[in-house]
């Protein structure tokens, strides 16, 4: 299994992203992309930049190793940050958090 593939498993939310230059989709890996949002795509001529995923409080990504990816994955990072937050609850969080390893030493 490949990094890309390893965020999309592991990962509470996951999300592709699409592309060219400074404009983006961002695809929610737990539904199917409607037929018209991927025609869109193609006629835009985006292509497919990286991966978002959100797990144990962390986010991650790995995107395909060429500046334009990059520059879109960049575009498109504080976007997925939101969607995240809108996901999360209060209570849900301080959970998490909870639940979080002590990594300090005593």
């Amino acid at each position: 299994m490949d990094r890309i593939e390893q965020i999309a498993w592991d990962s509470e939310y996951a999300m592709a992203v699409l592309g060219k230059g400074t404009d983006f989709l961002l695809v929610d890996l737990d539904t199917t992309m409607p037929e018209e949002v991927r025609q869109d795509a193609v006629t835009r001529g985006y292509r497919f930049c990286g991966i978002f995923g959100f797990r144990n409080g962390r986010t991650e990504s790995q995107f395909e190793p060429d500046p334009e990816a990059f520059a879109v994955m960049n575009c498109a990072l504080f976007r997925f940050v939101q969607l995240v937050a809108s996901k999360l609850t209060h209570v849900d969080t301080l959970e998490r958090l909870y639940r979080l390893p002590d990594t300090r030493e005593n």
